[in-house]
């Protein structure tokens, strides 16, 4: 099955441009980013308005609201908006800003970060197969994975030499895969990891995971 996930920079003509519009036809499900970032270029009035012309369509829809943390009052505000809007009709992921990409250079980090007992944590990310600008195809969307080289648990293979039904079978027979979905990296690192990654951070431990004989 197919997903896009769109920041919706199109959303301001008043229809669908025909193209954007084939090619959502042809996904199984279509999801669009909400937050603070993408209201300076595109008003969310106009986000609902596709997402409402979509359903009426039959389209499996969603949306991805970020906010700066878990008290940002935005978060708060939008899904109430959303619900209210759509009749709980479109499911609602929300996320707060992370200290990746664009976010490193002005995002504030604790030095030290007190986890807590380590729980399980699944990872969303390393859901679905992602294809790399080099043409890798990784089983993780997060930056420093996609920008190479990804580390061989997460590493699927490559455009130029696998087709689908090997990405797709690597995808699902994995079994550390199915774990880190499950349980997520950290919670590997502690319960059966020899200790050595552990306290790096959520996904700095998930890329030193082949570093770790036990694991």
């Amino acid at each position: 099955r197919t997903l896009a996930l769109s920041g919706m920079f199109w959303a301001k003509a008043r229809r669908i441009p025909p193209p954007i519009k084939r090619a959502i036809d042809s996904l199984d499900h279509f999801s669009c980013s909400l937050d603070v970032f993408h209201e300076r270029e595109v008003r969310r009035h106009d986000v609902y308005r596709v997402l409402d012309t979509l359903l009426s369509d039959g389209k499996d829809v969603s949306i991805h609201v970020v906010g700066l943390d878990a008290d940002d009052p935005y978060i708060l505000e939008r899904t109430a908006e959303i619900r209210a809007v759509f009749d709980d009709r479109v499911p609602i992921l929300v996320n707060a800003v992370n200290a990746y990409g664009r976010a490193a250079e002005w995002l504030e980090v604790p030095d030290e970060i007190d986890a807590g007992p380590v729980v399980p944590n699944p990872c969303a990310l390393a859901a679905w197969p992602l294809v790399a600008f080099d043409g890798t195809v990784v089983a993780c969307g997060n930056d420093d994975v996609v920008d190479g080289p990804a580390p061989a648990h997460l590493r699927l293979g490559h455009a130029n030499d696998d087709g689908w039904p090997a990405i797709r079978a690597r995808t699902l027979t994995s079994s550390l895969l199915r774990a880190i979905r499950t349980f997520g990296p950290e919670h590997l690192a502690d319960r059966h990891g020899s200790g050595v990654i552990g306290c790096t951070g959520y996904c700095a431990t998930c890329r030193q995971i082949p570093t770790d004989p036990a694991l």
